[in-house]
């Protein structure tokens, strides 16, 4: 079922034009109203252990609602990934949403949280991801 609600709780992307660089395009797909949308992403230095992650919620009307950025200490990009998506879960659990999107570059990610795959490396993160996910009424991952 979220793959379903996934490809209809978005609309068509908005475009707007970088002035620096006018060839390029952005694109952001706003939710359906009553939705919320997290963009996240993490970085990762192998020979820090470490990297940054970033994490931004917005409405149907692009509206930031929160964000938040930190460093993290991290064993891999999946891992570094993995505790974007926990803590947008986390603030959505703080915040009481009922319906969230979270989007993320990560396919293999994505894919491992939709089909509750098993991946040691970052299972526990995976586990709490999916307790955390189980306690809020619309949740999504794309």
């Amino acid at each position: 079922m979220e793959t379903e609600f996934a490809e209809i709780a978005e609309e068509p992307a908005k475009s707007s034009i970088n002035e620096r660089r006018p060839v390029k395009r952005v694109t952001w797909r706003p939710p359906l109203a009553g939705w919320v949308k997290c963009n996240i992403d993490a970085a990762f230095v192998e020979v820090h252990f470490g990297g940054a992650k970033i994490v931004v919620l917005r409405d149907h009307t692009e509206n930031l609602l929160t964000g938040s950025n930190s460093k993290i200490v991290a064993t891999s990009p999946f891992a570094a990934e993995a505790l974007a998506v926990r803590e947008v879960l986390l603030m959505a659990k703080n915040f009481q949403l009922e319906r969230i999107i979270i989007k993320s570059d990560s396919l293999i990610l994505i894919q491992a949280l939709k089909s509750q795959a098993l991946i040691v490396e970052i299972q526990v993160f995976l586990d709490d991801i999916s307790d955390l996910s189980r306690s809020i009424s619309n949740c999504g991952f794309i």
